[in-house]
């Protein structure tokens, strides 16, 4: 239910699925998101 790392919700809030819904920033699940698409382009670079 974390407000600032989270969505806000709890894992079994409905609510959950609907970002319009959430109470919190997921300032976490930017970050994992911003990471995976960095990792994405370094193996597309290193698979050239």
């Amino acid at each position: 239910k974390d407000k600032i790392w989270g969505i806000g919700l709890s894992m079994w809030d409905e609510e959950r699925f609907c970002v319009d819904k959430w109470k919190g920033q997921n300032l976490l699940g930017k970050i994992l998101m911003q990471v995976r698409a960095e990792i994405s382009v370094q193996n597309q670079n290193t698979e050239k």
